[in-house]
């Protein structure tokens, strides 16, 4: 049964985690930039790990009724943030990202990644309802012996593809080594992040 709930909530994970996301795009990014993959990497997988333990372990049940209270006001903020983020995108496709060599300036701090990681990671409402509340209650069949193998599981799925994410990009930073190629990143980018703030206004109510 140990082994069942690993591979179940490995299973869960991964098929939760491999939508198309704001999160995973800016990995996928900083894998092309080849700036911090390996913190990129493990800040979502800590990240996730934290959030599906909580939820796991039963967490999820208790911030449900306050997530709910003011879920249209964090639907808000994130929105806000992910399309200023979009815009920014948006504009370094058409002003400053000529080559992926000078879209590297812009990702040389560290505290701008691990900030914007941050903010698409704990401030995004999508992460709370795929990680606490929903991975939270699929662990509830398997029993309380059986919660920590699931939970490991779900959290090895985050680390496997978000290195399997970052990673990859790197051995694809060569591809998009040239001005068209680069600012095909951005707007693609820019049009994920514009997709989620709309997603975002319409789940909280705002439309």
């Amino acid at each position: 049964m140990i082994v069942n709930s690993f591979i179940s909530g490995l299973v869960i994970g991964l098929s939760l985690i491999m939508a198309i996301g704001a999160q995973n795009t800016f990995v996928f990014r900083q894998g092309l930039l080849g700036e911090y993959v390996w913190i990129s990497i493990l800040f979502c997988t800590f990240s996730d790990g934290i959030l599906i333990f909580a939820g796991t372990y039963g967490i999820g049940a208790l911030i449900t009724p306050y997530f709910e209270k003011i879920d249209s006001i964090i639907f808000l903020l994130t929105a806000l943030w992910v399309g200023s983020y979009g815009l920014i995108r948006l504009h370094s496709a058409f002003f400053y990202s000529n080559s992926l060599a000078i879209s590297n300036k812009d990702n040389k701090k560290l505290y701008g990644v691990v900030s914007a990681l941050f903010l698409m990671t704990w401030l995004n409402p999508h992460v709370y309802l795929d990680t606490v509340i929903l991975i939270g209650s699929l662990s509830i069949p398997f029993g309380p012996e059986n919660l920590l193998p699931f939970a490991i599981g779900a959290t090895l799925a985050s680390f496997i593809f978000f290195s399997a994410l970052g990673l990859g990009a790197v051995k694809l930073s060569p591809l998009f080594n040239s001005p068209r190629a680069w600012r095909f990143v951005e707007i693609f980018t820019a049009t994920i992040m514009f997709i989620f703030c709309l997603s975002f206004l319409k789940l909280g109510g705002w439309f």
